[in-house]
């Protein structure tokens, strides 16, 4: 019997960032007057601060994530528009409320309910997102005599106001200092807004320093890919954090360079080798310093030594020697079973390194045809406009075969987008499509290495894949980018197969479905079918709102439907589901002898319900509601959430 795991794709606005360069300096013991500096410093409450207003939060958590961006050359170039093609026609509006020494933040307590506060973090930079914006912002520093310092930040930003820790670790001297911000568009739709200027900061170096870290190690084994180091010698009463940079080199006659980088707000002291770093087959390097989280009394610590190399080209070649070897196993079944029990993440890392698919993936299919499987590729008429099969290529699905399978064929369909998922209104330019990998096991236990065309119509600069979950929750992937013969191409491997959606970043505010202090009904409507609590959290977490949904009875519904109550703050309000009379969530035949009940006099319905029923809005439950809801459920016309 075959086993299917599906999972739908979209295009959406990603943003690379660059990371602030550091200046390395000695440390002297003198903790005591530090700690007493840093408890002098502090200027009403604690380090949370107080309560943001609701339309003004920054969902960032305690460890983020800057990507470096690719480097435009051979393997990869910005595309923009061809002669003939439409110029830019809209402007990006201009950001708002410069300002120094405030951070924004939202963060989860121990019951994991979202808690939105501020802080007084000197150096700490922030503005206010105005629409329409794209998700991409040039962030950049200066003396006062206008001298650029430091590094330029291109920053991901989804929130409204956002706070940057760009002078933070950038380690500047005393002086008296300006930032900027420019949103950026994506050279098609949208071009760039005017540079906004804050004011003058003066801040005053201080003498004191964190000490240098050192223990840097590289993971064994299944965790080879993990990195470690060891905790710096401070007391209690100083705060820190960790920043790690990965770098790469093809050969190590050659100097690294940065790849990558990610920072810890809190004393963490791991992490791991993600595939957004992978450049390619050759050594890769990391470096920790400790990061001050009170830069006038307390200075960032100076760099480790590097630590390496995670020798990607060593791994490259034993995982080759031993694919090798499996290959000359007679036995189909004993070739998966081989196959299955290596290194997942190595492999991983090993199939994305080979971007010209000649070394360790092509071997990957030798070992799928030797095990007797065959891989098709399929492309629904719907999404060939979208996607040729000829641009289509995978690698390892054939591998995850079941054991004892007498059907040796792997099929992976690209077609038209599964029902029920539904995108955040913070993504448009949507391009989706479902893809199912048939016949292989739910759990990968080999790694698949896609690699798709990017759609015409997306900007290649802008893209970012997001993996959905099953409580509606995502996590971004970040494909490796390549082109050839005029095609751009995403890379990316996958270890499980679920929801995954491809779009661009929406520059206009998402919808509140009427969350806010004008509506005086207390009804949200305008919501789309289908959608789960879940989603609707991380929907109004974008919008700077903690929110919680239970059903009329307590519980935590399936999905959203009428009756449902969303919590926020002290205020309460109802769900209006327009077809959907019951409050499960959806539009079905029992709605619809729900109405027809009504219209017959047989059952009354309550208030709430009455609404629902209403679809053509005369304020009555009629007839003619009645053939709306049988049009939407033979998916002749489909009813609409919004008037």
């Amino acid at each position: 019997m075959k086993r299917a795991v599906s999972f739908i794709l979209a295009l959406a606005v990603l943003l690379a960032l660059l990371p602030a360069q550091a200046f390395a300096s000695s440390a002297d013991d003198y903790w005591s007057s530090v700690i007493e500096k840093i408890e002098g410093s502090k200027k009403g409450g604690s380090s949370e601060g107080g309560t943001v207003p609701g339309d003004i939060i920054d969902a960032m958590k305690d460890k983020d994530t800057k990507l470096d961006p690719t480097d435009p050359g051979e393997d990869y170039e910005t595309p923009r528009p061809k002669p003939g093609e439409s110029s830019p026609d809209e402007k990006l509006a201009t950001p708002t409320d410069l300002q120094w020494g405030m951070e924004y933040r939202c963060t989860q307590d121990e019951n994991g309910e979202w808690q939105y506060t501020s802080a007084e973090v000197p150096g700490m930079i922030s503005w206010r997102n105005q629409e329409p914006y794209q998700d991409r912002f040039e962030v950049c520093i200066y003396t006062e005599d206008d001298e650029k310092v430091g590094d330029t930040r291109w920053r991901g930003v989804q929130e409204y106001l956002k706070s940057d820790d760009l002078f933070l670790l950038s380690d500047l001297e005393s002086g008296a200092y300006y930032f900027t911000v420019q949103a950026l568009g994506d050279g098609t739709k949208y071009t760039d807004s005017d540079v906004a200027t804050s004011d003058l900061w003066t801040y005053t170096a201080p003498e004191a320093q964190l000490p240098q870290v050192d223990g840097l190690r590289w993971g064994e084994g299944a965790e080879s890919r993990n990195i470690y180091w060891d905790d710096i010698d401070a007391p209690d009463g100083v705060s820190y954090g960790y920043e790690i940079q990965y770098l790469y080199t093809p050969s190590p006659d050659e100097e690294p360079y940065f790849t990558g980088s990610t920072w810890f707000r809190t004393a963490e002291t791991e992490d791991m080798l993600d595939d957004w770093t992978i450049e390619g087959a050759g050594y890769y390097y990391f470096k920790v310093r400790a990061l001050s989280n009170n830069i006038e009394v307390l200075r960032n610590g100076p760099w480790s030594e590097l630590c390496g190399p995670y020798d990607l080209t060593e791994i490259s070649g034993s995982l080759e020697e031993t694919l090798e070897d499996i290959l000359l196993l007679e036995d189909r079944d004993e070739i998966l079973s081989a196959a299955k029990e290596l290194n997942r993440d190595d492999l991983s890392a090993a199939m994305l390194a080979d971007t010209d698919n000649s070394g360790i993936v092509d071997i990957v299919r030798e070992l799928e045809a030797a095990a007797g499987v065959s891989t098709q590729i399929e492309v629904a008429d719907g999404m060939q406009n979208h996607f040729s099969v000829d641009h289509i290529s995978v690698a390892g699905a054939g591998l995850n075969l079941p054991a004892g399978s007498e059907d040796r064929a792997v099929t992976f369909h690209i077609g038209e987008p599964d029902e029920g998922v539904v995108i955040p209104t913070i993504y448009h330019n949507t391009v989706q499509f479902s893809m199912e990998l048939e016949n292989v096991e739910p759990e990968l236990s080999f790694p698949v290495k896609i690699t798709l065309p990017v759609p015409a119509s997306i900007n290649p600069d802008f893209l970012v894949i997001l993996h959905y979950h099953q409580d509606g929750s995502y996590e971004e992937i970040h494909p490796i980018l390549s082109a050839s013969g005029g095609v751009h191409y995403a890379s990316f491997a996958v270890t499980s197969f679920s929801t995954f959606v491809m779009a661009e970043n929406n520059p206009e505010q998402p919808d509140d479905f009427g969350l806010n202090e004008e509506n005086q009904s207390g009804i949200l409507s305008g919501l789309p079918v289908g959608i789960t609590p879940a989603w609707l959290e991380a929907h109004y977490r974008a919008l700077g709102k903690d929110v919680s949904v239970q059903a009329p009875d307590g519980t935590t519904p399936k999905c959203v439907g009428t009756g449902c109550e969303v919590r926020c703050g002290g205020a309460t309000y109802r769900v209006l589901l327009y077809g959907d009379l019951i409050g499960d969530g959806t539009i079905d035949v029992v709605d619809l002898l729900q109405i027809k009940s009504s219209v017959l006099g047989i059952r009354q319905l309550s208030d709430l319900s009455a609404k629902a029923a209403d679809l053509n809005r005369n304020g009555e439950t009629d007839i003619a509601d009645l053939l709306l809801l049988k049009k939407h459920i033979l998916g002749i016309s489909t009813i609409q959430q919004t008037i």
